[in-house]
């Protein structure tokens, strides 16, 4: 049998690296240090609703849906902010990226967080850009990843 002190000390192990490993990982895979976030005070489901729309019509393809505050109200059987992370990619851009740098496989797919904040009264969308500037071949594709993932933050806020 497992002990109960188990389960707590693997829950404060991996608190502790899931709030230092996201920084290195992203600094090391070549996003930026900080994240670009817009706030809205549209419902959440709304933010959510739009930002799956305009990520289509960018041509990228949700991937992956983690609806993680809804998935710690089930577990606590009590209410939590809604939290969801959105995965999407671009099979030609993620190709045309590949074919220079396979090992830029670490910054896919592209991700968007979307919270509830101000006890859900508004909605913060977030997400970390691909840093550039140091590869002038990736450069032009990264900067237009970033401009369309701006877009879809945008669209889905409201602003």
């Amino acid at each position: 049998m497992i002990h109960p002190s188990f389960g707590r000390r693997r829950l404060c192990a991996g608190l502790m690296i899931g709030s230092i490993a996201p920084f290195q990982l992203f600094a090391a895979a070549g996003h930026g240090g900080e994240p670009y976030a817009k706030t809205t005070n549209k419902a959440f489901d709304d933010v959510v609703f739009d930002l799956e729309f305009a990520i289509t019509q960018a041509n990228y393809r949700l991937t992956g849906k983690n609806r993680v505050g809804e998935s710690i109200a089930e577990m606590r059987d009590t209410d939590y902010p809604k939290g969801t992370l959105l995965h999407f990619c671009n099979s030609q851009i993620a190709a045309s990226v590949l074919d220079i740098r396979p090992e830029y496989l670490l910054n896919m797919p592209c991700k968007i967080s979307v919270r509830e904040i101000d006890a859900g009264k508004q909605v913060i969308v977030e997400t970390y850009l691909l840093q550039t500037g140091s590869d002038p071949e990736l450069d032009p594709i990264l900067e237009s990843i970033n401009a369309t993932i701006r877009e879809i933050v945008e669209f889905g806020t409201g602003d």
